[in-house]
């Protein structure tokens, strides 16, 4: 007899303790594993049986999230939000689809909506600040991500990073270098902060910490800050 694969059995094994029609919890088993095809294939059965359970829709649009399919998760976000217009976390998930997509306007008008309903949420204050920041429209985007500081107690590093960032496009380098401080003051082992504050430094003529800054990134990980040391700072300090 040809030996059976596990995932075989443990589909029969599945189908028998749930019985035929629970397909959200295999779904959901199979999403928990990282086995997103075999999610999708349970809660395509799910939708075929009741298609007009919203959850149902988030779980699959989830899934193709997972899978980086954003159009498809748009499409079953959508389809969640005409089921249930307050459906907050489908509208949360949609708008990142959006963002991922680089349609930013979109992506806004989602978090737009988002924070009527709930205005204490600082992801979506967050993530529609960097949507501005990519159309250029940072004032919006440091309103945002100040915002964003007022609604979490949770370490502020990478949102003082985007500030830095946002005030650096603005060639405000002196905002940019103390909002990259404050990040690194937060978290000092990602190279990135250190890079752009080189760059903030550079641009203030202070080259000498620019340097200093250039090389704790590279002895962090960053190639191209060991390339622009070696080849800027090297021999000049």
């Amino acid at each position: 007899m040809k030996k059976l694969s596990l995932i075989y059995i443990f589909s029969i094994l599945i189908t028998n303790l749930y019985g035929q029609t629970d397909n959200v919890q295999k779904g959901l088993m199979y999403f928990e594993k990282g086995a997103f095809e075999m999610a999708l294939e349970a809660f395509d059965d799910a939708i075929t049986d009741e298609p007009a359970v919203a959850q149902y829709y988030y779980y699959r649009g989830n899934t193709h999230f997972a899978l980086e399919d954003y159009k498809k998760a748009i499409s079953d976000f959508t389809a969640v939000l005409k089921i249930d217009g307050k459906f907050s976390d489908a509208l949360f998930n949609r708008g990142n689809s959006y963002y991922e997509l680089e349609n930013y306007q979109k992506a806004i008008k989602d978090f737009d909506r988002l924070i009527v309903m709930e205005p204490e949420l600082s992801e979506a204050y967050q993530v529609r600040g960097s949507a501005y920041f990519n159309v250029e429209k940072y004032e919006n985007a440091i309103e945002d991500y100040n915002q964003a500081i007022q609604h979490t107690e949770d370490n502020h590093a990478d949102l003082y990073y985007d500030l830095g960032n946002a005030y650096f496009m603005m060639s405000n380098f002196q905002e940019s270098l103390d909002y990259f401080s404050k990040a690194i003051n937060l978290d000092n082992t990602n190279p990135n902060y250190f890079f752009n504050r080189a760059l903030s430094y550079f641009y203030l003529d202070i080259l000498s910490d620019g340097c200093s800054d250039l090389e704790s990134a590279a002895n962090l990980g960053d190639a191209e800050a060991e390339s622009y040391f070696e080849e800027f700072c090297k021999d000049q300090f």
